[in-house]
């Protein structure tokens, strides 16, 4: 019985695996992004670097970014659904970011990545699932 239980969550669990994610399938984009200025009023502003992708309704989806660790300086992640509204967003410290969200209907998202680091570029990883 157990057997035939976890047999049949494997199987399910490959199924909704390879369901999920973008329409088109993963992708995955490299990209040198500059370094950052500081703003009028002190804060670092980096120069957005946007990628569209289109996800199926109620499927997991998920996107991250990786900076080259060279040295390793802070990036951010934030996705817009067509309506340009924020559906989800990463701000850490390091250079690494990711998000995972559940679209509401299929539609397209954008994808926004910053290099936050001020002293040198970045080459950034972007991974789309």
């Amino acid at each position: 019985m157990f057997r035939m239980l976890l047999g049949a969550t494997v199987v399910f669990g490959v199924i909704a695996v390879a369901s999920a994610g973008p329409v088109k399938g993963p992708s995955t984009h490299v990209a040198k992004a500059p370094e950052a200025a500081k703003g009028p009023s002190g804060e670092v502003v980096g120069t957005p670097i946007q990628l569209e992708a289109e996800f199926e309704a109620g499927q997991r989806a998920m996107a991250c970014v990786q900076g080259d660790h060279l040295p390793v300086v802070p990036v951010t992640i934030q996705v817009f659904d067509s309506g340009k509204k924020l559906v989800a967003e990463h701000r850490p410290k390091g250079d690494v970011a990711a998000v995972v969200w559940y679209p509401e209907r299929r539609q397209k998202y954008t994808v926004v990545v910053q290099n936050l680091g001020t002293q040198e570029w970045n080459r950034l990883t972007v991974i789309i699932r």
